[in-house]
């Protein structure tokens, strides 16, 4: 019998820009007073993981199937575990592939953070921000001509704690994500990428995330680490080129291992090792291969 696969593709934004946070249907809550009704004011309008396991739902209702297979980028991994964790599609989700998906959270110290942090709107730092474990106080913006256009001036930054309401345990959200039974029998793999972009020293890990923010991830079936950067961006003053095979979403390993280990369902798991790295640019850079 023939099988159809349909893939859908979800953004877990709200269409409209309105705020809103990961979410773990109110089981974990920032314990400082303060810091508990920044994020009250913003997971209150909306939550991506409900809106996620709602996604999953219609699409199972809609094909007649059990399970579905999810490809997550970045935080998206972090929406589909906390989908998993707290909003009732645990046994729903058969194989899911994190690509540079900071489930362990992130470091207050951290310029690659800052600069994402500063082009977010204020609601995203009061969410998803205090979700990946810091609260970042921005005194002063510098306009800069150059990408990305804008420097934050740091003043402070704090590690958040919040807490689980069932069980009294405290520590980062991500932490406290990572001790939930939120995988049921899914099959799990984390990638990680560890091209840097940025010059000046500027940027970690694969110019956004670090790895060891990605990994070790208990339980997960595979975490290779290839060199490519966070995502497809152009060159700039401050920026190298990520495109194509230097681009986590595009690159041809993450690619072949979708289809290989999940569409096809090899139990053979593919390991990335460099060929060769380039000493100007990545003109005929060939950045790994596939081996068994």
């Amino acid at each position: 019998m023939n099988t159809t696969r349909v893939i859908y593709n979800f953004s877990f934004y709200n269409p409209d820009g309105s705020p809103g946070a990961i979410g773990s249907n109110e089981i974990l809550v920032p314990v400082e007073n303060d810091t508990y009704w920044k994020y009250y004011e913003v997971v209150s309008q909306s939550s991506w993981a409900q809106h996620f396991a709602n996604f999953v739902n219609k699409v199972l209702n809609a094909t007649g199937a059990t399970k579905v297979d999810v490809v997550a980028h970045s935080m998206g991994g972090l929406v589909v575990r906390s989908a998993m964790a707290f909003y009732g599609i645990k046994d729903k989700i058969r194989k899911l592939i994190m690509i540079a998906t900071p489930n362990n959270g992130v470091e207050r110290s951290n310029w690659g953070v800052y600069l994402g942090l500063i082009i977010w709107p204020q609601w995203m730092h009061r969410g998803e921000g205090l979700e990946l474990g810091v609260d970042v106080e921005v005194t002063e913006i510098i306009v800069s001509i150059s990408p990305p256009g804008v420097f934050p001036i740091i003043g402070e930054t704090y590690n958040v704690t919040f807490k689980n309401v069932i069980t009294g345990e405290e520590g980062k959200w991500t932490y406290l994500l990572n001790k939930m039974d939120w995988a049921g029998n899914c099959k799990y793999v984390v990638i990680t990428g560890n091209r840097n972009p940025w010059r000046f020293w500027l940027g970690w890990g694969d110019g956004a995330v670090k790895k060891d923010w990605c990994v070790p991830l208990p339980g997960s079936s595979f975490e290779p680490t290839i060199y490519a950067s966070h995502d497809h961006n152009g060159e700039h003053l401050l920026r190298a080129g990520s495109s194509g095979e230097f681009s986590l979403t595009e690159c041809t390993y993450v690619t072949e291992f979708i289809k290989k280990w999940m569409i096809d369902d090899e139990d053979t798991y593919y390991g990335a090792y460099f060929v060769d790295k380039p000493s100007v640019g990545p003109v005929g850079y060939p950045p790994y291969s596939l081996r068994v």
